[in-house]
C-alpha cells in the first residue's frame, strides 16, 4: 500500500507499507512517516492525504518473472522503476 501525506511545510510525500523500518522524512526536518502494514509512526504535523491498496512491487516482480523466465526478479530494478513512477505522482 502507498500512503500520500503533506508536511506541515507544504511538500508532498509517498511511504510505502513493504519498506520496512524507513522512516521517510521531510526534508525541511519538520516531519516524518515509517509505514508499514499493520502500523504507523508519525513525527511531526502530517496530513494524510490518500491511501492506495495496490502493492505496484509485487505486481511488477511477477509481470518481469512472466516476461522473462530465464531471470530471476532483480529487485533494485523493481524498486528503481517503482520510485521513479511515484515521483511522478507528486
Amino acid at each position: 500500500m502507498y500512503l500520500f501525506w503533506l508536511c506541515d511545510c507544504g511538500k508532498m510525500h509517498v511511504s510505502i507499507d513493504h519498506r520496512h523500518h524507513v522512516m521517510d522524512s521531510c526534508e525541511c526536518g519538520k516531519s516524518g512517516v515509517d509505514f508499514e502494514t499493520y502500523c504507523c509512526r508519525i513525527l511531526g504535523d502530517v496530513e494524510i492525504i490518500k491511501e492506495v491498496d495496490y502493492n505496484f512491487f509485487v505486481e511488477s516482480c511477477w509481470n518481469f518473472i512472466e516476461q522473462y523466465p530465464e531471470r530471476l526478479c532483480d529487485i533494485q530494478e523493481v524498486k528503481d522503476l517503482e520510485d521513479e513512477i511515484l515521483e511522478g505522482m507528486l
